[in-house]
């Protein structure tokens, strides 16, 4: 598996901050896409709007009509494991009016990060796409190796889901699909349903259940700081056994432990920019001194 989409039938379900986790907790280097054309949110939330995101996908669109290859990603990407690259960001857009003009090069992305599976350096991507229907992505889901619809067990998302469930399905068996089960469900939470009980109700397969952990989410989501135990955490321990089920399902030689960001990589990496944010005259705590 190289190319795994991560999608939602409806609301927010949270299908940013699950990708983040899973990235984190990766158990070989990974490339998270931010393909919503609705335009993407790590880099005024994680990152806090202090990182420079490089060119990211608009870059890669304009790129995109010259032809591209693999290094071309790669080179408008950002590092979310510095100082190594195991982690990488192709940032989204930042205004949704360019979608617009990715429908017709989106063909030619995504053939571009199919290859990165095994290109040198290889990486696995990790796209979001957001909230399902997304206008010009049917090549992307179509091609993917996995489409995870991500959803919070409740009727209301459970309900939705089934129509995007059928869609998806109903695309890629036109297209390239004949196995239903690379179309699965990804739980945020196992409450008010369990697993089986929404495996029952969808007539799909559950890949993974991610602990609902609001403190841990949040640190991904708005970029506040985890605290010292965020890689302990419910949401990253789970992160963690999805990401190995996730990737050890087709090549179960790559289980690895995962060299993801460190036990206090979300609080380090806002500590600096705080740091870099401070008065040229503060202390410790960011205080003015007299």
């Amino acid at each position: 598996m190289t190319l795994t989409v991560l999608a939602s039938g409806k609301g927010s379900p949270g299908v940013t901050t699950t990708a983040l986790a899973l990235a984190a907790a990766w158990p070989r280097p990974v490339l998270l896409a931010e393909c919503d054309p609705a335009g993407g949110d790590i880099a005024a939330g994680f990152l806090r709007a202090s990182t420079p995101t490089r060119g990211g996908l608009l870059e890669l669109a304009l790129a995109a009509r010259r032809g591209l290859v693999a290094p071309d990603v790669v080179r408008v990407c950002l590092s979310l494991s510095a100082p190594d690259q195991r982690v990488l960001l192709l940032a989204g857009l930042t205004d949704p009016a360019h979608g617009a003009a990715l429908i017709p090069v989106w063909p030619e992305i995504v053939r571009t990060l199919k290859q990165l599976g095994s290109s040198d350096p290889s990486y696995d991507v990790l796209a979001d796409v957001g909230r399902l229907p997304s206008a010009g992505l049917d090549s992307l889901l179509a091609a993917a190796d996995r489409v995870l619809l991500v959803l919070r067990p409740t009727l209301a998302q459970i309900h939705h889901t089934r129509h995007r469930l059928a869609a998806v399905r109903r695309l890629r068996a036109d297209e390239t699909d004949t196995d239903t089960s690379s179309v699965s469900i990804l739980m945020l939470g196992d409450r008010p349903y369990a697993a089986g009980e929404v495996e029952e109700a969808l007539d799909a397969p559950v890949a993974a259940v991610l602990a609902d952990d609001p403190r841990a989410a949040a640190a991904l989501g708005d970029g506040t700081a985890g605290g010292r135990r965020f890689n302990t955490s419910a949401l990253m321990r789970s992160a963690r056994a999805a990401a190995a089920a996730l990737r050890g399902a087709e090549h179960p030689h790559d289980r690895k432990q995962p060299a993801a960001w460190s036990e206090t990589a979300v609080t380090a990496q806002h500590d600096g920019q705080r740091r870099e944010q401070q008065p040229e005259h503060s202390d410790a705590n960011g205080v003015p001194r007299r």
